[in-house]
């Protein structure tokens, strides 16, 4: 719902907020598009002289409501919801790793169902005031969401299928922007605003229910999977910490408890200790040679060796530059939907479909990204590392060997542009298969922690960018640092388990 809200805010605000004329956003889009597509197609396609027209759905809009939302109140709504999504992210992630991600996901969703529902009464009783209070709620139970998903797939997904399975949940945010977006211009003109807030969230509660009848935190928990299901998902999932614990030698003391250590050479420094415990919750099922292994629980994420990780400032980075683009996207779609290429939602809907297209082609191309990453790796062509380090590349780079071959393109037309436009964004998918996923791969154990800091500080962008918009759309330096940035994510990109992920404890217990 709340990609949907700069469609829907000029529909709600009560008419005393504001009344001014609309602001010209033609610059702003245009410098974006030119910095993604090139500045030959952008000359082209200001030649249609399309971004001049005023849609029918925006005219009538205007007609009817008298109301034109003023930039501030359109921000302060939008960033609202980051102000309060950022706090709880991390401690959202302590709580999934401690009791697992089932109930804090659920809760997540449940509380924010509940708050989208109650967003009209907000707006009637409180006005904007009450808009942006609830907005501020609802990010902060949003906040938990994806540090807990984290969570629940380290105990779901096995290593062999992280690419693809990864990359499947991971973008799906994706499909969720193009249905609230396109669900929210369908509705709208047939029925009073308030009712696409009682849609959304009352799927969201729909969703709620089949969620905690059906999901569980861990296989172990869950009664409806087979055995052979069970104990697929335990060998798969811990085959790496098996792997590496048959290079370790174990040193006993007299309670029977030691710290798996590396054996042999002497060159062995402390930043290439593996640590192992994957799941903890499961490790005590395998058969490694020894009795027993026990992960020791450390609730406590050692702070100080994760801000000083490179491959972690790496994936906070690539996180801070996706969700800028991304905000963006969103924020040019709504440009392009309501105004700029004249389209109009009732009377055209392919043209509304196809304006929406890039969002589900980037999760297509995600999916696809993550599938040929795992079978990269697990036909030992690259390594775990050099397949997200070539994923982050072509998320990074993809966009703009786009916009190299756009003069080929020709774009003199809508549906050229189109085309560029949705080849652009869709190598960006590759992002989910590639750094994206190092939270899973790094450290486990923490994974909903590395999750949380990465996603927050991402969010970051989303607080600053209505205010940088201008700065940010100007090609030139800004552009190629941003590349820099990029290039840099991708040489730290690690897909390895990091030292910080804690060791694993073993016990013999026949040890007399």
């Amino acid at each position: 719902m709340r990609h949907s809200m700069d469609i829907v805010l000029p529909k709600i605000l009560p008419a005393k907020v504001a009344k001014v004329e609309i602001e010209e956003t033609q610059p702003a889009y245009l410098n974006y598009f030119r910095n993604l597509l090139g500045e030959d197609c952008i000359k082209q396609i200001t030649a249609w002289k399309c971004f001049s027209k005023e849609s029918n759905f925006q005219a009538e809009a205007k007609r009817k409501s008298n109301l034109d939302v003023t930039g501030q109140v359109r921000t302060a709504v939008m960033i609202s919801f980051y102000m309060g999504y950022i706090i709880t992210h991390v401690p959202g992630g302590l709580l999934a790793e401690r009791y697992g991600g089932k109930w804090v996901l659920a809760i997540s969703v449940a509380v924010t169902a509940f708050l989208t529902i109650l967003t009209p009464l907000a707006i009637h009783y409180c006005n904007i005031k009450g808009l942006i209070s609830i907005r501020f709620l609802m990010g902060l139970s949003e906040g938990p969401l994806f540090p807990a998903l984290n969570v629940m797939m380290v105990e779901w997904v096995p290593a062999r299928e992280r690419g693809t399975l990864g990359s499947f949940v991971l973008s799906a945010g994706h499909i969720g922007i193009l249905m609230a977006n396109l669900m929210t211009a369908i509705l709208m003109p047939y029925c009073e605003w308030s009712l696409i807030f009682y849609f959304f969230g009352v799927c969201a509660l729909l969703w709620f229910v089949c969620f905690i009848t059906l999901c569980y935190s861990d296989p172990e928990s869950n009664p409806y999977i087979k055995e052979t299901e069970r104990s697929y998902l335990r060998k798969s999932i811990g085959s790496t910490a098996i792997n590496k614990l048959k290079q370790f030698e174990t040193n006993f003391d007299s309670t029977g408890l030691s710290t798996a250590l590396i054996s042999t050479s002497s060159k062995t420094t402390s930043a290439s200790r593996a640590f192992l415990s994957p799941v903890p919750s499961l490790l005590p099922s395998y058969d490694s040679g020894v009795s027993n292994v026990i992960a020791v629980p450390t609730f406590s994420p050692p702070w100080r060796e994760i801000f000083t990780n490179g491959p972690m400032w790496a994936l906070i980075a690539a996180n801070i530059q996706h969700d800028w683009s991304q905000t963006f996207w969103v924020s040019e779609i709504r440009h392009l939907i309501d105004g700029g290429l004249a389209i109009d939602f009732r009377n055209n809907f392919c043209s509304c479909l196809k304006t929406l297209t890039p969002f589900a082609l980037n999760w297509v191309i995600s999916c696809i990204s993550g599938v040929i990453g795992d079978m990269l790796v697990n036909e030992n062509i690259l390594d775990t590392t050099e397949s997200r380090k070539l994923m982050t590349l072509i998320a990074a780079f993809g966009p703009k060997i786009c916009s190299n071959f756009s003069s080929c393109l020709m774009c003199n037309e809508q549906s050229d542009f189109s085309n560029i436009f949705n080849c652009a964004i869709s190598a960006v998918g590759a992002y989910y298969a590639g750094v994206r996923l190092t939270s899973l791969d790094m450290s486990p154990r923490y994974a909903g922690t590395l999750m949380a800091i990465s996603n927050s500080l991402g969010s970051i962008s989303n607080l600053i960018a209505p205010f940088l918009e201008e700065f940010i759309t100007q090609p030139g330096p800004m552009q190629n640092v941003r590349s820099l940035v990029w290039f840099l994510c991708t040489m730290f990109t690690s897909g390895e388990i990091q030292s910080f992920n804690g060791p694993v404890v073993m016990m013999n217990t026949n040890i007399t």
